[in-house]
């Protein structure tokens, strides 16, 4: 199956970003962020599951930043283009629900050439799922690429979600 969306997007600036009290950097002039998307797509159904991949696309204009050099002063900055491949896997395998997917993005400010603040560059996610009679137990392991602050690097980190469920009805 192919797939495919285009979508626009309109994000007002808040009252706080419009109008706080002058040392939480309000700016009355702040522009709405505006956004283009689209994303294609091919999906595949096997015995076992889905496999899936998607490429995307992502423009946004005049998006919100805060300056905490300067007292958290909003402003718009060029904007910011985002450009992606996912892939997804969807299993059932020996009763086992198993969900993998990875996510690689490129995501700069206008005219930039390095990767954009807090953004990873890689995404990975697997989640495997097992019923037991009425407990329903999941792993969930979440892998976060570094990325950058303010020119200062934020190393990356795994995040491990361990959950159970009991359904009385």
């Amino acid at each position: 199956k192919l797939t495919g969306t285009y979508g626009t997007t309109f994000n007002a600036p808040s009252m706080i970003q419009l109008s706080a009290p002058p040392y939480w950097g309000a700016n009355p002039d702040l522009k709405p962020e505006t956004s283009k998307n689209i994303e294609l797509g091919a999906e595949k159904q096997h015995d076992w599951g889905v496999t899936e991949i998607k490429v995307y696309k992502n423009e946004i204009k005049d998006a919100f930043l805060s300056d905490t050099t300067t007292g958290f002063n909003w402003t718009n900055n060029g904007g910011l283009n985002t450009r992606g491949v996912e892939l997804l896997v969807n299993a059932n395998i020996s009763g086992y629900s198993v969900d993998f997917s990875h996510d690689y993005n490129k995501s700069r400010l206008k005219d930039a050439l390095t990767q954009s603040i807090r953004r990873p560059q890689n995404t990975t996610n697997l989640t495997i799922n097992k019923q037991h009679g009425k407990f329903n137990s999941r792993v969930q392991l979440i892998k976060k690429s570094s990325s950058i602050d303010g020119g200062n690097k934020l190393g990356g980190y795994t995040l491990l979600n361990l959950a159970t469920n009991y359904g009385i009805n």
